[in-house]
């Protein structure tokens, strides 16, 4: 099991992290490549591993086969299971989902159980693409009664 704390001061880069287990207690990492990672309080650019946990941490980038979320933000998430509770996620994926008080920019869940607020899902999605497909047709046929 690798553990990190909090990095000294100073202008280092966050190191990057491979391991079985990674354990990350108020750290800073680029990158992290584990079978299972479990994060409090702490940040990284890319997580990537099996099972990953994070508790009022930050990610860029998560890919796993479960995630639990408390507390959390996190950029982009992709999963087969997710449980998020009290979290924000700009763009998430799942198979199957469990929320709880979770707010979401994009949200693709083949299934859905919970509150999770959505900016877009599936169906706006689909709406969103509708309109702008009919405006670029638009655009598209003023070029042709212009010439």
């Amino acid at each position: 099991m690798t553990s990190a704390n909090a990095p000294p001061s100073g202008s280092e880069q966050p190191p990057s992290v491979e391991s079985p287990t990674v354990q990350l207690v108020q750290a800073s990492v680029e990158r992290v490549i584990a079978e299972t990672v479990h994060m409090d309080q702490s940040a990284s650019r890319e997580l990537i591993g099996e099972t990953v946990h994070m508790d009022r941490s930050a990610a860029l980038w998560v890919r796993a086969e479960q995630v639990h979320c408390s507390q959390s933000a996190t950029g982009s998430l992709a999963a087969d299971q997710v449980a998020v509770s009290g979290s924000t996620v700009g763009v998430l994926r799942a198979q199957r989902m469990r929320a709880e008080q979770v707010v979401c920019g994009v949200l693709i869940a083949d299934d859905l159980e919970g509150d999770v607020r959505c900016l877009l899902d599936t169906t706006s999605l689909l709406a969103a693409g509708a309109v702008v497909a009919g405006l670029g047709a638009l655009y598209a046929l003023w070029k042709l009664v212009q010439r």
